[in-house]
């Protein structure tokens, strides 16, 4: 608020400015040239409307446009003799010397509209083309220490994000954009029950997260109608970070168009204890197994394990030794074998 507030301060200065200089000439000038008051507010008026304008486009518009423009007159510039030779030559069949200035100007200035049009309509429409060419045609914003990483909505709702942003596994600051927000609480408010409970959950995280200061929430300044994956990765290269999804789609696409993204499940995977054919651990067997004298336990990172013999040792804490290790799409399962009892079930 208080940006926006100095800006339009400055911009009703500017205004006041430009009031003044139309007083200057009706008073150097022609005291009865009264107009020039009105028309130099209205063209303060102007350029304050293209300013406003502009400052609604990305930079990557904003610098292709003032590149375009220098282009155009570079090359304005450098055919400026081919066209004084032209009027030399024209000149021979004109009667006053005028003549062949106003031609001169004329040619002069068409000159240089022209490629100052070309220049421009050029870099905007093949900017990402023009990288190797005009290295500062895609202008960064200012990173302050590492890459944000930018949160998707998947990774809210999954879970994992307050417990690894608590542990301070990321070193990045966590970003999540305003329109991931507004997808979390249209779930919260759906009439659909299971949605509306993992909207709920998500909108929870996500005040926790802030209040602790482990996320920061960034508006979002371009176009609301476009699809939330392609408004995720707009910001991610506009603010020169990474994706942080669990959305294996997104990861692809977002590796096709060359954004940086870290994709949840294989960070998890990567944490989780490698156990091998062999290794013992500690597990408390949580419930019967499908088949006879299995029982169930989970480690805490959620990995299955299938124990032989452990069907009615329901609520014990067994040590467990891996005799096979089997994968699966969604990690791996465990299958052991008691080697001990490590704490009787309570009576």
């Amino acid at each position: 608020m208080g940006d926006k507030l100095t800006l339009y301060v400055i911009r009703g200065i500017f205004l006041l400015i430009c009031v003044g200089i139309g007083l200057s000439l009706l008073q150097r000038v022609d005291e009865s040239a009264w107009i020039a008051i009105p028309v130099s507010v209205a063209l303060g008026c102007v350029v304050v409307f293209v300013e406003s304008m502009f400052s609604r486009s990305s930079l990557r518009t904003i610098t292709a446009i003032v590149f375009g423009l220098l282009i155009g007159f570079a090359a304005s510039a450098l055919f400026s003799p081919v066209i004084e030779v032209i009027v030399l030559h024209a000149s021979a069949g004109l009667e006053e010397a005028t003549d062949s200035e106003e031609l001169n100007f004329v040619l002069q200035l068409v000159c240089s509209t022209l490629f100052c049009y070309f220049g421009v309509t050029l870099l905007l429409q093949t900017q990402d083309r023009f990288q190797f060419i005009i290295p500062y045609v895609e202008f960064r914003p200012e990173v302050k220490g590492l890459r944000p990483i930018l949160v998707d909505t998947s990774v809210v709702l999954e879970g994992h994000l307050a417990p690894l942003a608590r542990a301070g596994f990321f070193e990045s600051r966590l970003v999540v954009p305003s329109f991931v927000v507004a997808e979390i609480q249209r779930l919260a408010d759906s009439s659909d029950a299971r949605k509306r409970k993992l909207g709920t959950r998500g909108l929870s995280i996500l005040h926790d997260l802030v209040a602790d200061r482990f996320v920061e929430i960034v508006p979002f300044d371009g176009d609301e109608r476009a699809p939330v994956d392609g408004r995720l990765l707009e910001t991610a290269r506009s603010e020169v970070g990474r994706v942080l999804t669990r959305d294996q789609r997104l990861a692809d696409r977002a590796d096709i168009e060359g954004v940086a993204v870290i994709f949840l499940p294989q960070v998890l995977q990567a944490i989780r204890p490698q156990y091998d054919v062999g290794d013992q651990f500690e597990v408390e067997v949580a419930r019967r197994g499908e088949k006879d004298e299995q029982g169930v336990g989970y480690l805490a990172d959620g990995t299955l394990v299938v124990i032989d013999g452990a069907a009615n040792r329901v609520g014990q804490r067994l040590n467990v030794e891996v005799r096979q290790v089997v994968p699966t799409q969604a990690g791996r399962i465990l299958f052991a074998r008691s080697v001990g009892t490590l704490e009787e079930p309570s009576s």
